[in-house]
């Protein structure tokens, strides 16, 4: 018997992170290898979308520990105990648990794995940098306690990219199995000019403007109030579309108006059609200050779109500068905004720069290939 556990914190917010377990879940979901998941939501959340404690998503059993908004410590013990509970009742169920993220899940599976010899554990490392699983593990209390606890108990760790697979090196973590997020490029693929001037009626965005896409959490990791910062010196008929929700967004409604950039700039909120909204915009833009592998840019570029990435680690790993999309300097909104401002000008480039995104991605981060390496690690332990 070879099922697995998925164990992560938030998988109804279908940030990134989730998105990808679900679809790495998804496909490697066989009657040789059944997968459900362990995860936490609070009661807010239970309610308005009337999700129950154990329910199914995809076709895939779901077991969700409870938490009351707000008490941010408490909800960490409720979680950590929820969940260790609910691995040793379930024990007979699997053989290899798959934590996502160091600092939460891995440290939980880690416990578990000493009340559990006789499992298997990978706990994959979702983002690098200042925002990073790594960081966040060494200010936990007893930082090197927890360290120490994951060296012995972890059967294999994975590195979404090479600055995480270094980060994790540098405290003495391993075996470590380089593997990025993956995606689905038969849903997220490039639509011809007529369809994308439907979809755009569709969804009431303009057909002579310029458009600007932005998704992903609304917070200083993000660095979106660069990005709108960035749109106050583009000029033409450009438009900046932002999906998402986050703690900056009182910030940004903000700065919109006393900036007076109504006419720039919408703030879209959150979207379950994300995938649709891809193909109908012209150019992408992530202009984080740190990443793993992230998944909005795999998508944006599997849909063709040139895309523009603050100039770190992890986005010089998926971005090729001038040739399967643009990089500026992290932090430099006057290098954003020429990027953006050449870019809406010069339709052929667009295309150009697209079409090799979208070349890159199937070489290199189609998610069929991805899931065939984790089919590949789960047998190897």
């Amino acid at each position: 018997m070879n099922n697995v556990v998925h164990l992560l914190t938030y998988l109804d917010s279908l940030g990134g992170m989730e998105r990808q377990a679900i679809q790495l879940a998804r496909k490697l979901n066989a009657p040789q290898r059944k997968v459900f998941f362990i995860t936490c939501a609070s009661v807010v959340t239970l309610w308005k979308q009337g999700l129950p404690l154990l329910g199914r998503v995809d076709g895939m059993r779901v077991y969700r520990i409870p938490l009351l908004p707000g008490f941010r410590y408490v909800n960490a013990i409720v979680f950590g105990f929820g969940a260790l509970v609910l691995l040793c009742l379930l024990s007979p169920r699997y053989r290899i648990i798959h934590a996502h993220q160091l600092y939460t899940s891995g440290v939980i599976a880690a416990i578990a794995r000493f009340l559990l010899p006789s499992k298997r554990l990978i706990v994959k490392n979702c983002c690098s940098g200042e925002f990073g699983d790594v960081k966040f593990l060494h200010a936990l209390p007893q930082a090197q306690w927890w360290i120490n606890i994951m060296r012995r108990s972890v059967t294999a760790f994975v590195a979404i990219s090479e600055a995480t697979r270094a980060e994790m090196e540098a405290v003495g973590f391993s075996p470590i199995h380089v593997i990025p997020n993956g995606v689905d490029t038969h849903i997220f693929y490039p639509i011809s000019r007529p369809l994308r001037l439907q979809w755009r009626q569709e969804k009431g965005v303009s057909a002579t403007e310029c458009i600007v896409l932005f998704v992903g959490k609304l917070d200083s990791q993000k660095n979106v109030v660069l990005l709108l910062q960035s749109m106050e010196s583009v000029t033409g008929a450009v438009r900046l579309l932002m999906i998402g929700q986050g703690s900056q967004r009182g910030e940004l409604d903000r700065l919109i108006k006393t900036k007076h950039l109504e006419a720039k700039v919408e703030l879209l909120g959150v979207r379950n059609d994300v995938s649709r909204w891809y193909p109908l915009v012209d150019m992408f833009v992530l202009p984080s200050r740190a990443e793993g592998s992230p998944n909005v840019l795999l998508e944006a570029m599997s849909c063709g779109l040139p895309c523009i990435g603050s100039d770190i680690e992890a986005i010089r790993e998926v971005i090729k500068d001038r040739e399967t999309g643009f990089l500026f300097p992290q932090g430099d909104s006057n290098a954003l905004a020429s990027l953006i401002q050449t870019l809406s000008n010069n339709e052929e480039l667009r295309d150009t720069v697209g079409s090799a995104a979208r070349a890159s991605i199937l070489q290199r981060f189609s998610l069929d290939a991805i899931v065939q390496k984790y089919a590949t690690l789960y047998a190897s332990i």
